[in-house]
């Protein structure tokens, strides 16, 4: 071997020295923790204990399984019994509360429905409670002797303007005129209505029945009054 091989061979052992040097100090530096025996690829083993008592622990196992009680149905059993099994998804939940209680009216809707004069009920058109009735509708009919003396007045007030004619002396027939525009005043202030004074006008003896209408529109929670009442 000749001296510039010997040269070459000692400057490559050299350098071949300093990489394992290197790489020595960085697995060091990165894996302060691992032997120098442990390569990168080595697995770590993790002690769990000898194998008797491995066994020990699955014995124990098995006995609290066992403990345990399994039952298995069929169709027909599970209906006789009454299980029920449902999917499980979501959804909002919902529970029904059955208890006893009273519903009372609400005292800011109630209403109720008087006649503008007193008298007796000829006719009553609300049969039951619980009855639903409009705003306006005629729920009865009343006889009252102030009403047929007020129906009277203005029937023959209206006979003396007219015997009066336009012959009389203006006075007589100015007060005549308002005595019968006061009598009719009376009558449709107590609820008759126009077709009303008209018959009373033009009948000999009217028979007047003073209608009742409701005023609002509802249902009857209460009768206090009674046909012939």
């Amino acid at each position: 071997m000749t001296q510039h091989e010997n040269k070459f061979l000692i400057t490559g052992l050299t350098l071949g020295l300093m990489l394992a040097l290197v790489a020595y100090a960085a697995i060091r530096i990165w894996h302060p923790d691992r032997s120098p025996a442990q390569s990168p690829e080595a697995p770590i083993l993790k002690y769990e204990g000898a194998p008797e008592q491995a066994t020990s622990q699955r014995a124990e196992q098995g006995q609290a399984d066992a403990s345990v009680s399994r039952i298995q149905l069929n169709q027909k059993e599970q209906t006789d019994i009454g299980v029920q099994t449902v999917e499980v998804r979501r959804r909002s939940l919902q529970r029904a509360l059955m208890a006893v209680a009273k519903v009372d009216e609400p005292e800011t809707q109630l209403a109720s429905i008087s006649a503008r004069i007193g008298g007796r009920i000829d006719k009553l058109y609300l049969d039951f409670t619980g009855q639903q009735v409009h705003r306006g509708q005629t729920i009865a009919s009343l006889y009252s002797p102030e009403v047929f003396s007020a129906a009277e007045e203005y029937r023959l007030s209206l006979e003396n303007r007219k015997r009066l004619g336009t012959d009389a002396e203006s006075l007589a027939v100015s007060g005549a005129e308002d005595l019968v525009n006061a009598s009719r005043r009376r009558l449709e202030l107590w609820g008759l209505t126009t077709q009303q004074l008209d018959e009373i006008a033009s009948s000999a003896k009217p028979q007047v029945e003073l209608p009742v209408y409701s005023t609002v529109s509802g249902i009857v929670t209460e009768r206090k009054v009674t046909q012939g009442g």
